[in-house]
C-alpha cells in the first residue's frame, strides 16, 4: 500500500495501526516528508506486524523515486532519505560548488 503523508495521518485517525491485516505485505510513502513521529509509527508498526515500510523521496522534475530507505534502516535512520535507486547517485555541494564530505553540513542535494 503507497501513500502519502497525509493518507497515513487519516489512518492513523482510524486507528488503523491497531490492526494486523495479514495481507497486507508492505507500506511505501512518497509525495512529501513524514513527520518523524509518524516515520517513527510506521516502521514500528512494519517491525511488530512482519511488513515492509519504505520511505521515499522524489522530485517532479527527476520523475518517479530518487531514493529510498531500506526497511531494514526504517528504525535507525527516521527522517532519512535513504538511498539512491539503481544507477542514481547524489552529492552535496557547499555554497562554491565544491562537494561536502563531511557529515553534519549544510548544502544543496543535486
Amino acid at each position: 500500500m503507497s501513500g502519502v503523508p497525509y493518507t497515513f495521518e487519516m489512518l492513523d485517525m482510524l486507528d488503523f495501526f491497531d490492526e494486523d491485516f495479514p495481507d497486507l505485505k508492505i507500506l511505501a510513502q512518497s509525495g512529501s516528508k513524514l513527520s518523524s513521529e509518524m516515520h517513527l509509527k510506521l516502521a514500528k508498526y512494519a517491525e511488530n506486524h512482519g511488513k515492509k515500510f519504505f520511505a521515499m523521496y522524489g522530485a517532479s522534475e527527476a520523475t518517479a523515486r530518487m531514493s529510498y530507505l531500506p526497511p531494514n534502516e526504517s528504525l535507525k535512520k527516521i527522517g532519512s532519505i535513504g538511498i539512491p535507486v539503481s544507477g542514481g547517485r547524489f552529492e552535496l555541494l557547499d555554497s562554491n560548488g565544491k562537494i561536502i564530505e563531511n557529515a553534519n553540513e549544510i548544502g544543496e542535494l543535486i
